[in-house]
């Protein structure tokens, strides 16, 4: 027989943080590649400014969640 194991609720919360935390970083990606490339952008934020503040804290965040719930989701229960 095949058991069917149900995820943690917690594990719904931080799937939610992590997709909203994937749209920011989309954002402001696309922003600053918008800026190098001379397009006009909604908001003119320093490209480093953004990436100091913005990009590089959310991109480490999201890789340490991701990690910590991959090792959560899939260590062995005695």
């Amino acid at each position: 027989m095949i058991s069917i194991v149900r995820a943690p609720k917690w594990a719904y919360l931080v799937s939610g943080i992590l997709i909203v935390m994937s749209g920011i970083l989309g954002i402001f990606v696309v922003n600053v590649v918008f800026s190098l490339l001379g397009i006009p952008t909604l908001w003119e934020i320093a490209i480093q400014m953004q990436m100091l503040y913005i990009i590089f804290p959310l991109g480490v965040l999201s890789i340490l969640l991701m990690l910590t719930m991959a090792l959560l989701l899939t260590r062995k229960k005695d």
